[in-house]
């Protein structure tokens, strides 16, 4: 049976019964062949007496012969553009919660070309909120999960319209810090890292397998930047030397507020409106409310 091509999104994810149109999908099992390296190189002799090995030339040693399977890492990335389905669904939301709260759940994916796979007990790595002027919301994370297994598709998404979230109906805004306050932004971007990372064991309690026996969390980083106009000209920005500020998001998915630290920008000199991006790390509990 030859499919058709289809243009347009590579396949659908479903989150926590939240179908997502996945621009980039590359979850993966990953996997190599680790060898035991020997004493013998590709020309070397073994000695017969006290004497040191030599070389022996055009000759052929046998090479590589003990070999083992590595563990296995279930990993890779999901990048999608936010959107408002008809029927109320609002994926962002939910994939925003589950990373900043780094909490488990499935993950099922389809392929245009009718194969799909199911990914059981995931956690988000890293999640990227990125918002420019102009522009529609991207989101791009990565995946860590614990199992993989094949799945057949029974969601039909094709026929269900979609909003794209754009700039206009997100609002940003930034308080307690006075040097850009009521500044005109025209981007913002922030990214979390739940800094993951696999536990194996071995098969004394479990079946014997090469699959991480758990995701473990490490210390969860946040950080990003504000691009903002200045229609004034060049202007430092030093570095919050008191209290944190907040950057409140307001958007149809998305609605919570941020404890940052700013830190100083880089301003170079240039023809034309300065646009400058300043970069920020969370502090504290970064996020509250909304989520």
């Amino acid at each position: 049976m030859v499919l058709p091509v289809r243009p347009g999104y590579m396949g659908i994810a479903r989150v926590n019964d939240k179908l997502i149109r996945c621009t980039s999908f590359d979850v993966n099992p990953n996997q190599s062949v680790s060898f035991y390296d020997h004493t013998i190189g590709l020309n070397d002799t073994s000695p017969s007496n006290s004497s040191t090995k030599g070389e022996a030339l055009h000759t052929r040693q046998t090479q590589q012969r003990i070999w083992r399977p590595s563990v296995i890492e279930v990993s890779g990335g999901m990048g999608f553009p936010a959107a408002i389905a008809d029927i109320g669904t609002i994926a962002v939301n939910e994939i925003f919660s589950l990373a900043a709260y780094a909490d488990y759940f499935d993950l099922d994916f389809w392929y245009y070309c009718g194969m799909g796979k199911k990914f059981k007990n995931c956690r988000i790595n890293t999640f990227s909120f990125n918002i420019q002027a102009a522009d529609i919301l991207n989101i791009d994370t990565n995946i860590f999960a614990k199992d993989i297994e094949e799945d057949s598709p029974t969601e039909p998404f094709q026929t269900i319209a979609e909003k794209l979230i754009t700039w206009d109906v997100i609002k940003v805004t930034v308080t307690n810090y006075s040097p850009i306050e009521n500044i005109l932004i025209t981007g913002f971007n922030f990214q979390i890292n739940n800094n993951l990372s696999n536990i194996y064991t071995n098969g004394s309690i479990l079946s014997p397998t090469l699959k991480p026996y758990d995701i473990r969390v490490g210390m969860q980083q946040v950080s990003g930047s504000v691009t903002i106009f200045l229609d004034q000209g060049q202007e430092f920005i030093p570095i919050s030397l008191e209290d944190y500020a907040e950057i409140k998001i307001e958007s149809p998915c998305i609605n919570t507020t941020m404890h940052v630290v700013f830190q100083s920008n880089q301003i170079s000199g240039q023809v034309g409106p300065v646009v400058t991006e300043i970069p920020f790390v969370g502090v504290d509990k970064y996020f509250y409310g909304g989520f």
